[in-house]
């Protein structure tokens, strides 16, 4: 049955850790491939992996969430930050991030995403997602020329008022790092300098091979060499942090 009407909570609204991500090339699948291929190559993976993400953060007594349409996933904070310890929201949302951007790129589903911490609307019940947070991680993610996960300047402010600025505080100071991240020519953007996550630096040996050979084959099956350059441009950041050997 249709919803007739729509109503405004403002318990829905509030500042809110918020990550959204997006498939490379799903366009191009779309219109090459059949939609049962699609579903199961790509939404099913992508789905069951979110939820596996989600699910792992809640004995700790956080509340994430997810939502998603076509090819892009949000992760989000299901509360105001005023309410909670901000430090175990973002440790949530954080680790849930990382991880499902890595372990996809595992599978060979190529990903980017960025996080953002601002006015997030999220009403499931409704199916109404809209603020600042989500336009901020969205615009950032989009502008990337590149395979990665990065935090929004929004993101960065945030945890430095919490005192626990990103580059210094014990256990990410190794997983981020100040990078000239690769922008889109079509956003006629030039390297915009961010805190961009290491990808598989936290990974066990084998899983960290294995995302690197990933990496590795997607670029071998890229046609189009604005295509291989976003494969180079990941391997490239990951050697000048010596996660990988460089060429």
């Amino acid at each position: 049955m249709l919803r007739k009407e729509f109503n405004y909570g403002d318990k829905n609204n509030g500042k809110k850790w918020v990550s959204y991500f997006d498939i490379l090339g799903f366009r191009r699948e779309c219109q090459t491939n059949n939609p049962s291929d699609i579903f199961s190559n790509y939404i099913k993976k992508c789905l069951e992996e979110l939820t596996k993400r989600i699910e792992k953060q809640m004995p700790g007594g956080s509340k994430i969430e997810s939502t998603f349409f076509s090819d892009s996933f949000i992760i989000y904070t299901s509360y105001p930050l005023d309410e909670p310890d901000d430090r175990v929201s973002f440790g949530a949302i954080e680790q849930a991030s990382r991880l499902f951007v890595e372990i996809l790129i595992q599978e060979q589903i190529p990903f980017r995403g960025a996080m953002s911490c601002d006015e997030f609307y999220a009403d499931k019940t409704q199916g109404v997602f809209f603020g600042k947070a989500l336009v901020e991680a969205y615009e950032l993610a989009e502008s990337c020329d590149w395979l990665g996960f990065v935090l929004c300047p929004s993101a960065i402010c945030r945890m430095k008022d919490e005192g626990c600025p990103i580059d210094e505080y014990d256990g990410y100071r190794d997983l981020y790092k100040q990078y000239d991240i690769p922008m889109r020519k079509k956003v006629n953007a030039s390297p915009k300098s961010g805190m961009a996550c290491l990808l598989s630096v936290s990974l066990p040996t084998n899983r960290q091979n294995k995302l690197l050979h990933s990496l590795e084959e997607m670029k071998a099956r890229a046609k189009k060499p604005e295509h291989k350059a976003k494969y180079d441009n990941t391997l490239n950041f990951l050697a000048t942090f010596n996660v990988i050997p460089s060429s």
